[in-house]
């Protein structure tokens, strides 16, 4: 018997990006599926294109939450599915049979999440896969991204999103359960389409440094603290004197040339 796939899609004033996030999951040729939308009260015509689609979510609700990973963890407290997969708001499904490639005819037993390779799009640039399949067995908690992972529904609603963690929480939960010796399985498969344009000029390094430092075990103040901090602060400085669009452009091409 085919999985039940539990897919979740959490927004906030999302009216311009969460309908194509919506098609790319009603849109599925895989049955066995439900869809829950968690939105944090938007106000900006959100709200009515979720009812426009009513009919093809199995729940959906809009209230005032503390953030991402606190409405990620009251989208687990709905999920009936045996795996969770995170389609947020602007994100795409890399086509219709994402889930039917990586669930049709598979044997998981035994695995607690499976990941694939994503694909990262940049406006006006292009975009690029990034693929998991050569990463240190180490790295992997780290690296991968909640949009291309499926994970088993009971390890999540065990371990959850620590909300302490204002960017880095997804990574920090798969590293729990990485610790706990989770089974981490890679499928050669796209799974996914996020747009990464606003998020590499608009992410504060220092705070996502900060945050991975603390999953790290790595002593503030140390050498090695200092030489990651030196290079946040650099990233810092730059993203406030060189224009958006410049700044983007930056990123993609470095980007590009590490995973081509």
């Amino acid at each position: 018997m085919a999985p039940k796939i539990s897919i979740v899609t959490v927004s906030f004033n999302s009216v311009s990006t969460i309908e194509k996030t919506i098609l790319s999951v009603v849109e599925q040729d895989y049955s066995e599926k439900e869809y829950i939308i968690i939105d944090g009260a938007s106000k900006d015509g959100t709200v009515d294109l979720i009812k426009k689609y009513s009919d093809r979510v199995t729940f959906w609700s809009s209230e005032p939450d503390k953030g991402i990973y606190d409405a990620m963890n009251k989208a687990l407290d709905r999920v009936t599915g045996d795996w969770v997969i995170f389609m947020n708001a602007g994100d795409i499904f890399s086509d219709r049979t994402s889930l039917s490639r990586v669930f049709s005819n598979k044997n998981y037993e035994g695995v607690g999440v499976v990941y694939g390779d994503i694909n990262q799009y940049y406006e006006g640039f292009g975009s690029f896969v990034r693929r998991y399949n050569d990463i240190e067995h180490s790295e992997v908690p780290y690296s991968i991204c909640h949009q291309a992972a499926f994970t088993r529904a009971n390890l999540l609603k065990k371990y959850g999103f620590d909300t302490s963690f204002r960017i880095c929480a997804d990574a920090e939960s798969f590293l729990r359960m990485f610790k706990d010796g989770a089974d981490f399985r890679y499928v050669p498969e796209i799974i996914a389409t996020f747009d990464a344009t606003d998020g590499c000029s608009s992410v504060n390094f220092l705070k996502f440094y900060n945050e991975r430092v603390r999953m790290r075990g790595i002593r503030r103040g140390s050498l090695l603290w200092l030489m990651g901090y030196l290079k946040m602060l650099l990233n810092t400085m730059i993203l406030k004197v060189l224009p958006k669009k410049m700044y983007t452009a930056r990123q993609y091409k470095r980007l590009k040339r590490i995973y081509r």
